[in-house]
């Protein structure tokens, strides 16, 4: 099946490649041309932007410059000025010609909202547009006029004042009134008002293109009047565009131009679907011939797959059926596969033979690792020697050594009971108590139901047999080896414990690592092989260990399986 799939995608490649590929270059190269004809388009339309907004932004500035310088070298504005800078007595007259004034200036330039003039002693004169009066308005009366380093300087009020029914945005001109007769003493300020919004306007060149007046980087001037008065970098953060920016030195603020992409961006994406739809349909094409190609030449081959899905799923008794008009190589094909399948069956049939022999000669070879090879004769000829002797302890160690191998070699490998197996045990730790030179304290925790278990031979030994060894070695003080067990989930869960030495960690690690031998610890492996041959997966050996202070070997063994 592999085979015929590799056929089909490497002709299906092939035809892919050859059409693809010229397609694929031919986007690529068209695509990468448009990008950058975009970019060069959108640079020279926001320089063509920047150029002519500050060229505006200046002629702008010069038209309300001249207006404002008029109104402060008017001989006359400057006596009456002067005379109420000083606290002099100003006739009605000449206040209404300083209104007049003021007025006038209002009506010489489009979008003025209003003027202030703002004495050096906080006496202030105004004159609002929209209510043609200089005597109320609900902004110009209020505003504080900032004195100018030099002739004038330019400001964006970012807060907007109250114009009757409308918000205002204003921009400021503002110059100083200077006394040239007395060494250009200062004597006041005026404000030209100007409409935001008309400012904004008059910097407009080019649809689809935004102008921005930044004072540092607060907005002062947009056609968006929400932006106004907010900072400029966090504003570019959620906008998908391209900026160019020009310092206008004359007033120290920055004109910067916006330029959208989302324009750009359609013209690149309406080009990309273009060619896509034209990738898809080659795409389609080579299918349909690639289908129309391969098919009769897969087709002679389907019958095989099927066979080949059926011993996927592990039928090998499958057989291809190969029709009598198949060409002569499929013919070959199908009665090799036919002949290798019955040649599966029968090894599959001899490897299950010799898995069973195998595991029968395991188990005899894991169980005769423990089996003493003693004569019973033997050791009773020694019995009754040491006895004429008055040997009566070596004659008890005797008689004890003959029980155990009687209990290993009757029934070898078979099953007894959790209270016979404990009962050999206490033998058999009597014999090890000698090597140890005291007798450990045994503590056996079982319950009656407990006792009658079915278990095989020798599960608990080795663990017995490491504590008195090595757990017990060289240990001062008393010496207490502890066996329980109780049924715990339909599983007997047998548990020895001793006080001794422990575990190191590393080797702790090592024991409960069951995918691989642990050199040093046969008993251990034995005892593990034999649990997996006796009870299968179900069964487990687990290692617990502080070092110093004691170590348990836990056994779980399934319940009722105790008869191999």
């Amino acid at each position: 099946m592999d085979k015929r799939k590799n056929l089909r995608e490497r002709m299906l490649q092939g035809y892919l490649n050859a059409a693809l590929i010229p397609v694929v270059l031919f986007a690529l190269i068209s695509q990468v041309v448009l990008q950058g004809r975009i970019m060069e388009r959108m640079e020279e339309r926001l320089e063509t932007g920047r150029h002519s907004a500050s060229q505006c932004f200046t002629l702008l500035l010069g038209k309300y410059d001249m207006l404002v310088q008029d109104f402060c070298t008017d001989a006359d504005v400057l006596e009456t000025v002067r005379r109420l800078g000083r606290g002099d007595e100003v006739s009605r007259e000449e206040l209404d010609d300083l209104h007049y004034e003021l007025g006038r200036i209002c009506n010489r330039g489009e979008g003025v909202e209003g003027i202030t003039l703002q004495l050096e002693n906080g006496q202030t004169y105004f004159y609002d547009y929209q209510k043609k009066s200089f005597r109320q308005s609900d902004w110009a009366d209020g505003l504080e006029i900032p004195r100018p380093e030099g002739a004038g300087c330019y400001r964006g009020l970012s807060v907007p004042v109250s114009g009757g029914e409308r918000r205002l945005h204003l921009f400021q001109v503002v110059c100083g009134v200077y006394d040239y007769r007395e060494e250009g003493r200062y004597l006041g300020s005026v404000a030209l008002s100007l409409n935001e919004e008309y400012v904004c306007g008059s910097l407009q060149s080019d649809v689809g293109m935004s102008v921005y007046l930044l004072d540092a980087d607060t907005i002062v001037c947009a056609m968006d009047k929400t932006l106004v008065g907010t900072s400029f970098g966090e504003m570019k953060k959620g906008h998908d565009s391209r900026y160019a920016s020009v310092l206008d030195e004359k007033s120290g603020m920055t004109l910067c131009v916006e330029l959208s992409e989302d324009t750009y961006h359609d013209i690149s994406v309406t080009q990309g679907f273009a060619l896509l739809f034209i990738a898809i349909l080659t795409v389609c094409m080579i299918m349909v011939i690639s289908f129309k190609v391969t098919e009769p030449s897969i087709q002679s081959i389907r019958e095989l797959e099927r066979a080949i899905g059926l011993v996927e799923m592990g039928d090998f008794s499958a057989r291809v059926k190969v029709p009598e008009q198949a060409v002569t190589e499929i013919m070959r094909i199908g009665q090799g596969f036919n002949e290798m399948l019955a040649n599966i069956e029968h090894l599959l049939e001899e490897n299950k033979r010799s898995s069973m022999e195998q595991r029968n000669a395991e188990l005899s070879a894991l169980e005769a690792q423990i089996d003493p090879h003693f004569l019973y004769n033997t050791l009773d000829t020694i019995n009754w020697k040491a006895i004429e002797n008055e040997q009566y302890e070596i004659s008890e160690m005797i008689v004890a050594l003959a029980d155990i191998l009687r209990y290993i070699v009757k029934n070898a490998g078979g099953v007894t009971t959790v209270s016979k197996e404990l009962a050999w045990l206490e033998r058999y730790i009597m014999l090890q108590s000698l090597k140890l030179g005291r007798m450990p304290v045994l503590e056996i925790i079982v319950s009656e139901d407990v006792m009658g278990c079915e278990i095989h031979k020798l599960l608990l030994q080795p663990f017995v047999e490491n504590a008195v060894k090595y757990g017990f070695a060289e240990k001062e003080g008393e010496c207490v080896l502890i066996i329980t067990a109780k049924i715990t989930d339909g599983q007997l869960h047998v548990m020895v414990e001793d006080n001794g030495r422990g575990i190191p960690p590393e080797t702790l690690e090592r024991l409960n690592d069951e995918s691989r031998e642990f050199e040093g610890h046969v008993g251990v492996s034995n005892v593990r092989k034999r649990l997996k041959l006796y009870y299968g997966e179900e069964a487990m050996v687990y290692f617990e260990s502080a070092p110093g202070e004691y170590t348990r070997v836990h056994l779980f063994i399934p319940v009722g399986e105790g008869k191999a």
